[in-house]
């Protein structure tokens, strides 16, 4: 069991310029600072929004909305394979243009007056085109949105001026995760929700693991606790300029019920645990007790990754307390009926602690926002709360024009 001077050595102390004292309450209910989030933030960076397999083959196609952005955006793969992103937005008199939110097409038209788009973007056809005054084609086609792709990962950057590169901006997280085979889990099964709540009280959830014991010990039990760590003390972070990383604990001693038992036979589970795994991309800290690691890509981007699984988070800002939520499990393909069941074991298990997760956030959210506290005081394993707490800030200060902002020291 750790001691108190353990407990307090976990990290927060090897990085000063965070502080050691409360940090505001303000930015999780103050409707001028979500604005201003909005602006410095989510119109800046880049942003992960889904798989390359979810684009397999040319002309395939997704949609989304991002409401931090107001923005409806078209991913597509051309017939040059490269995956773009669009404004899905009518160069005529701004109709959305594509409607579906998945499908396949060699071009896209709009319902409302015929105009035509091919998939990587160009204007393909105006119908009674002679009508139009000094019709310039070659500037009227779909507006692109920056995009990339990292590890199979599509990301946009709202901003057309930027000049950061993905690699760049993902950057220690990236050479971190260098090696997981992401690609070889390519099914999925996806959760959205949304969440009366702060992005921000969202994504701190996910964040530390001090909950773990009290939360979540319907659905977890003592998979994550034990007797020699009974508060789930995480074993590793590391925070870097933007991003940060935890690694969580395992218990070796778990006694897993009999459904969970007959679903460790044909795969992996939350609550499993994968000890001492050293494949590459995983478990950093060589913990010989090790669960899974998670990887917060700022600003809302948390993946959870385990020796054979891994799942996502995305946590999309929509009002200074509303939260789009979207959760992507993700699994090797079933060969068999047993590993088809283990794979919907894990989904309904996961599901049932996120509902644990949500209610108790609304709960928190319904509370901050009456703004009884002004500060609110963070435990040392709460370090990647506290990290983010002052990137955030760095951003909202210098309105979005550093590329990497100084970490404030909030005191």
């Amino acid at each position: 069991m750790r001691t108190d001077e353990e407990n307090r050595n976990f990290g927060t102390t090897n990085y000063p310029e965070l502080g050691i004292g409360p940090i505001s309450a303000e930015p999780y209910y103050s409707a001028e600072y979500f604005e201003r989030e909005k602006s410095s933030i989510f119109s800046k960076v880049w942003l992960n929004v889904c798989r390359e397999e979810e684009l397999p083959q040319a002309n395939d196609f997704v949609t989304f909305y991002v409401p931090s952005n107001k923005a409806s955006v078209l991913i597509v793969r051309g017939d040059d394979g490269k995956v773009r992103a669009f404004y899905n937005l009518c160069s005529h008199r701004g109709n959305k243009v594509v409607w579906e939110s998945k499908g396949s097409s060699k071009a896209f038209a709009c319902r409302y007056h015929g105009w035509a788009y091919r998939s990587d973007g160009t204007l393909a056809s105006v119908p009674d085109a002679g009508g139009f005054f000094e019709l310039d084609r070659g500037q009227l086609g779909l507006t692109p949105i920056r995009a990339d792709i990292w590890g199979g990962f599509v990301f946009i950057n709202f901003d057309a001026a930027g000049a950061e590169s993905l690699s760049d901006y993902l950057a220690e997280v990236g050479d971190q995760l260098k090696g997981f085979p992401f690609a070889k889990y390519s099914a999925w099964s996806r959760f959205t929700a949304e969440l009366r709540v702060n992005w921000k009280t969202a994504i701190d959830a996910f964040q530390e693991t001090y909950h773990v014991r009290f939360l979540h010990k319907r659905s977890l039990g003592d998979s994550l606790t034990g007797p020699e760590n009974p508060f789930c003390h995480c074993g590793w972070a590391q925070v870097y300029d933007r991003h940060r990383t935890m690694s969580v604990y395992g218990n070796p001693k778990y006694c897993p019920t009999p459904t969970e038992a007959l679903a460790y036979q044909f795969g992996p589970s939350a609550t499993k645990g994968n000890i001492g795994q050293e494949q590459a991309g995983i478990n950093p800290g060589r913990l010989p007790a090790w669960a899974f690691d998670a990887h917060h890509i700022f600003p809302n981007c948390v993946m959870g990754i385990s020796a054979e699984t891994y799942f996502t988070h995305q946590f999309w800002p929509i009002a200074v307390d509303r939260t789009a939520w979207v959760v992507t499990n993700y699994h090797a393909p079933a060969m068999n009926a047993g590993q088809m069941f283990n794979q919907q074991y894990s989904d309904t298990q996961l599901r049932d602690i996120l509902l644990e997760d949500a209610i108790t956030l609304e709960h928190a959210q319904e509370a901050i926002g009456s703004g009884g506290k002004r500060s609110f005081m963070l435990h040392d394993q709460e370090l990647l709360i506290r990290h983010m707490y002052n990137v955030v800030e760095g951003y909202v200060r210098k309105g979005g024009n550093s590329a990497r902002p100084r970490l404030l020291h909030k005191q």
